[in-house]
Parts: C-alpha cells; sequence; structure tokens
C-alpha cells in the first residue's frame, strides 16, 4: 500500500510550469485560478496550444483544470 501523499507519476523532464514567477512541478499544492480548488499536482502536461493541463488530487478526488498560455510566465 502507497502513502496517501505518494507521487502515483514519475517527475518528467519539462513537467513544470511557471505562474506569477512561481514554478511549479508535480508533487507541488496547487490552486486553481478560477475555482480556488486546492490540490497536489500529480500531473502537468504541455499542450501544442501553448496552455497546461493540470492534473490535481484533491480533498473531492482526481481534477484536471487548464491554464491558459496568457497566464503562464
Amino acid at each position: 500500500m502507497s502513502a496517501p501523499n505518494a507521487i502515483l507519476l514519475p517527475y518528467k523532464k519539462g513537467s513544470k510550469m511557471t505562474i506569477d514567477n512561481k514554478t511549479y512541478q508535480v508533487g507541488d499544492l496547487f490552486t486553481t485560478l478560477k475555482s480556488k480548488e486546492t490540490g497536489v499536482i500529480k500531473e502537468i502536461i504541455s499542450n501544442s496550444s501553448g496552455s497546461v493541463r493540470v492534473r490535481l488530487e484533491t480533498d473531492n478526488g482526481e481534477r484536471w483544470t487548464t491554464v491558459l498560455q496568457d497566464n503562464l510566465a
């Protein structure tokens, strides 16, 4: 059995994003910009459009959010 806060996916090179001069990576806490829901980042995927998809583990379960290119540094 794994620990409740264990990172399920290995860190992948390039799996980082920067918002307002703060860099986030897998394992960090992140609060969604619109709904203000906080969770642990499990995966970060860059899209060809320049936006980023982020998979979070929250108290309410897993959720995906998109960070638009305009919000990225």
